[in-house]
């Protein structure tokens, strides 16, 4: 059925491209892999507030998050709300964790699931409980989503 909503599983098949800048920049030398294409299907039909504009421009917190999501993750992710509890959290990394901070190194782990994160707790079906990130060196504002 063509017209059936894309799933996580569809697209758990990934292989992790080395540089993900020129996906990142929206260059148009990009090839969006069909795994991109149906990740982001997924993220525009979820009910998370985001902007089609924010997946599509260039360097946005949102769209370095959905690049690495779909070019750089080798974590299976076994449902649509995996997927976007894991895009979510790898946008707050794009928009608020600079070099310094002391979670830089350890979040972003491609094969790693975000409950190893530093500072993330999850409940024993792996969806997100708590969040504690005081004193890291986060910079910014907390994006909307």
């Amino acid at each position: 059925d063509d017209t059936s909503e894309p799933t996580v599983t569809d697209v758990v098949d990934v292989i992790g491209m080395v540089d993900p800048s020129l996906c990142y920049q929206a260059d148009t030398s990009y090839i969006q892999t069909e795994n991109f294409i149906q990740m982001r299907t997924t993220i525009e039909q979820s009910q998370i507030l985001i902007l089609q504009s924010d997946l599509s421009a260039s360097s946005t917190p949102q769209r370095k998050a959905l690049c690495w999501l779909a070019d750089v993750n080798t974590l299976t992710l076994t449902s649509n709300k995996a997927l976007i509890q894991r895009f979510i959290i790898a946008i707050m990394y794009f928009a608020m964790v600079p070099e310094t901070s002391k979670i830089y190194s350890s979040w972003l782990e491609r094969d790693t699931s975000e409950c190893q994160w530093d500072g993330l707790t999850c409940h024993s079906d792996g969806l997100l409980k708590k969040i504690e990130l005081r004193s890291v060196g986060l910079e910014g504002s907390m994006p909307c989503e």
